[in-house]
């Protein structure tokens, strides 16, 4: 008996050791898998206004290069699909783009729906921010918008939109629903700031912040038991920060 279960032990751990981790590839930036229809990775923060995407294996499946409007930089790529609008076998992707100079105004950022030619096939308009998230219903691709202003007293209001994206050849709008990330208070802060959050079906997730020049300034996590984060900006740099969880993303600015 002692020496079926030595012989047991043995293949057991024999197996275990045997289990390993192999690495495919290394690739270059910041990348994302899509999490829609197509199996590729894609540079969710290009830093030259170029987005390659790779084949699941690491192969460069190709490089776009995006021009943006005259005073504006790629901020965030949202996951390419060939759902949006789908007239052809192109790849298309949600853009979002910032202002290159420091801005609170309602032009600091401006959201387009591009091709993997690089082609403009849809104009979200200017905003203080967007923000992007995407949910299937009934087999159905949504595409979920935030879309942020502010007044002359920095006070932010919020417009979020649903749109059906069938494959019909256009974007139409279904619906308004709720928000996922909610406006920080007080807005503009010098100590401490609040920035509410409602993670969806998700039980944990982060919130990063970035400086006016797209760099990570830091990386919070956060969980759904919480429905709000505090943060000491006492020691920031005066400036805007942007916030991003989920890829929903709004802004704050620091006296």
């Amino acid at each position: 008996m002692k020496r079926i279960f030595y012989l047991l032990a043995f293949t057991i751990i024999s197996t275990i050791s045997q289990a390993q981790i192999t690495q495919i590839v290394s690739l270059p930036g910041t990348l994302a898998f899509c999490t829609t229809d197509v199996d590729k990775y894609y540079t969710s923060r290009p830093n030259d206004n170029t987005i390659k995407l790779y084949n699941w294996n690491g192969s460069l499946y190709k490089s776009i290069h995006v021009t943006p409007p005259t005073g504006y930089t790629i901020f965030l790529v949202y996951s390419p699909s060939k759902k949006y609008i789908n007239n052809d076998e192109k790849l298309e992707m949600i853009v979002s783009f910032q202002k290159t100079e420091s801005s609170a105004s309602n032009t600091s950022t401006t959201m387009w729906l591009i091709n993997e030619d690089g082609t403009k096939l849809h104009d979200f308009g200017y905003a203080y921010a967007w923000g992007v998230s995407f949910d299937i219903f009934n087999g159905e691709l949504h595409l979920h918008t935030d879309k942020v202003l502010i007044d002359a007293n920095y006070q932010t209001s919020y417009t979020t939109i649903l749109y059906r994206c069938s494959g019909s050849g256009s974007v139409n709008i279904v619906q308004q629903n709720g928000i996922d990330l909610g406006p920080a208070f007080p807005n503009p802060a010098t100590n401490i700031i609040t920035l509410p959050y409602q993670l969806k079906n998700k039980a944990t997730s982060q919130i990063n912040i970035y400086d006016a020049s797209g760099h990570l300034y830091t990386a919070i996590p956060v969980g759904s038991h919480f429905n709000e984060i505090k943060i000491d900006v006492s020691n920031y740099p005066s400036g805007i920060y942007i916030y991003e969880c989920e890829g929903i993303s709004n802004k704050f600015i620091v006296q």
